[in-house]
């Protein structure tokens, strides 16, 4: 069987690579391009807007939660040998497309030149919709850091902990119109670990998630159409400050430098 054509869709980060490793690693996927999200919070927003409406909404400790996982990570590359995505896109010279919008005409076009068998998408913060999702041969597939169809939306596991979940889980689910909601090809759960951080509960998730997509990337055909999802469902959005706050005063922990570099060690 010929390699499967994968393009990856993701928000540069340390749960993105910790997924591009995965893939990189099969020889049985061949990554033909990333598609790299530069959206933050809205994709009216240049950098600097979106991070003072994160503050705003969310608080500063939460701000400060997504730029270790994303911007600090790619600034300590040269000090601890850290591979961000896009280092590993310049040495394999796999192509990278930065946009906000991966629906305009533009990456629509690029995308269909490329002929991907599957697209894959893990911590991308854009809907999809229907041109971009015909063009794979073998469909799109998302990695989902829940048991859906609990906890759709953003930040799944902060919700969770929050709520004094005992359990978490991951989904592999083919993508369709709205977020979350597309049939689930695979599931994983994880106890929740009480000394640990949200940051690392997520990056043990997308481990697992990563994992669960080579598996069926290999295994994947046009028949295979998942199973429909069952259950109560919930959809969240982005918390506010005053959840953050009640969050950590009961004691919950963002991120926390021991599981930041742990993480980095282990699966990065």
């Amino acid at each position: 069987m010929s390699r499967r054509r994968v393009v990856f869709c993701t928000y540069s980060s340390v749960y993105s690579s910790i997924v591009l490793k995965e893939l990189l690693q099969s020889d049985d996927i061949e990554v033909v391009a990333i598609i790299n999200s530069t959206r933050i919070f809205n994709p009216k927003y240049g950098w600097l807007k979106g991070a003072c409406e994160l503050i705003s909404r969310c608080g500063f400790r939460y701000a400060f939660q997504q730029f270790c996982l994303t911007d600090l990570f790619v600034l300590l590359r040269p000090l601890v040998s850290l591979k961000p995505i896009q280092c590993d896109a310049q040495r394999l010279a796999i192509p990278v497309h930065d946009t906000k919008n991966i629906n305009s005409e533009q990456s629509v076009r690029w995308l269909r030149d490329l002929k991907p068998d599957i697209l894959l998408s893990a911590y991308f913060n854009q809907r999809i919709d229907e041109p971009v999702l015909a063009i794979p041969q073998l469909g799109c597939l998302n990695v989902h850091p829940s048991p859906l169809p609990a906890y759709r939306g953003v930040d799944p596991v902060f919700y969770a902990l929050h709520r004094s979940e005992s359990e978490l889980g991951v989904t592999l689910h083919l993508l369709d119109k709205t977020f979350d909601t597309g049939n689930i090809l695979q599931q994983m759960r994880l106890p929740v670990m009480k000394e640990r951080s949200v940051f690392y509960h997520y990056a043990a998730l997308f481990k697992m998630g990563a994992l669960m997509a080579v598996e069926q990337i290999k295994l994947r055909s046009t028949g295979d159409l998942g199973a429909e999802q069952c259950g109560d469902a919930r959809y969240d959005s982005w918390p506010k400050r005053t959840v953050v706050k009640s969050f950590i005063q009961q004691g919950g922990k963002l991120i926390a430098i021991r599981d930041y570099f742990s993480v980095l060690r282990k699966w990065v």
